[in-house]
């Protein structure tokens, strides 16, 4: 096992960054390989077969700043059979004035991915994942192109899915393409924006997608520059595409950092009004005090029509995280 962790300078552009060198690629026994923080990966020596004994890669903010470099990452992952465990946390490919390199990943074993890209590195998953339980996805740079449906193809076998998006990307719902089933998907954690009826149409994308959901968090994220001009919900567009059985096993639903805004309070209401079988909702409020509009939220929650009667309302006026999932 080896594991280096760095410290992240700043400004980054003008750190000079820590080398790992050749050193590491004679290590070819290593069953685990973590390397966190901002440094570069250099190229491996001739003659590099990769490291077959390798269960997990793990590489955050690493940068591998040469020509090739996309090429040298997929024979590091295709050649690891035993790869379970692959995160790979922004991390950035090739020369920056050179076009995309392609890293295919080829992992059939893989059990937990976790892939996030800030700017677009050519990684994508090339060959099936049928073992794949967890998956944690944030590639925003993809999409509008086949490349961010075909990532969801190849993951459609996970039990828990964490998906992060950018709340400045809501003039389209992500989720909309995804027309085909997640049978043992059972949890599911995503960003939204309540001010975007596209962002609040994904949550009920991957309800759809996912008809045996049944826990279910949301991180409600919002720009940093508000404008109040929040969308209107559009009643059409939801009588047109939500049916009741699409919460027919939800059970487990938080909400983190919700405001008290029109938009986040009929997303909560609504829920409750549909889910069945719910055990617990659990809020975690954006203020932390006990405001008046905190108390008016609470009693307007308390007080709406609840599928579940017997579901247990918890609401916190401080900004704790909810339960993970």
């Amino acid at each position: 096992m080896l594991k280096l962790k760095f410290d992240m300078p700043w400004p980054v552009h003008l750190a000079r960054p820590p080398v790992v060198g050749p050193a590491l690629y004679s290590c070819s026994a290593l069953t685990h390989l973590q390397l966190c923080g901002y440094c570069h990966l250099l190229r491996a020596p001739q003659g590099f077969a990769g490291f077959p004994n390798l269960f997990t890669l793990c590489l955050e903010y690493v940068v591998l700043p040469f020509h090739g470099a996309a090429a040298q990452l997929q024979l590091i992952i295709s050649s690891a059979p035993r790869l379970t465990r692959l995160l790979l946390d922004d991390v950035m490919i090739g020369d920056e004035e050179a076009d995309i390199e392609t890293c295919a990943i080829q992992a059939p074993n893989l059990r937990f991915l976790k892939l996030i890209m800030t700017l677009d590195n050519g990684c994508r998953i090339a060959g099936e994942l049928p073992l794949l339980k967890v998956a944690q996805i944030s590639i925003d740079p993809l999409f509008g192109t086949p490349n961010f449906i075909n990532t969801f193809r190849r993951i459609s076998s996970v039990k828990k899915l964490y998906l992060l998006t950018d709340s400045d990307q809501t003039m389209e719902n992500p989720l909309e393409r995804i027309l085909w089933t997640f049978q043992n998907l059972r949890a599911v954690q995503l960003t939204a924006n309540f001010g975007k009826f596209p962002s609040i149409m994904s949550i009920f994308s991957s309800l759809r997608f996912g008809p045996h959901i049944e826990k279910l968090k949301i991180q409600v994220i919002r720009p940093e520059v508000e404008t109040g001009n929040d969308d209107a919900i559009d009643q059409d567009i939801l009588d047109a595409v939500i049916y009741d059985d699409m919460f027919a096993n939800l059970k487990h639903v938080s909400v983190d950092r919700p405001k008290y805004l029109p938009n986040d309070m009929w997303f909560m209401k609504f829920l409750l009004s549909k889910a069945g079988l719910l055990e617990y909702f659990f809020v975690s409020f954006n203020h932390g005090e006990e405001t008046k509009a905190y108390v008016e939220g609470c009693k307007e929650l308390a007080m709406c029509e609840k599928a579940s009667p017997e579901a247990m309302l918890i609401l916190r006026p401080r900004d704790k995280p909810t339960p993970n999932l």
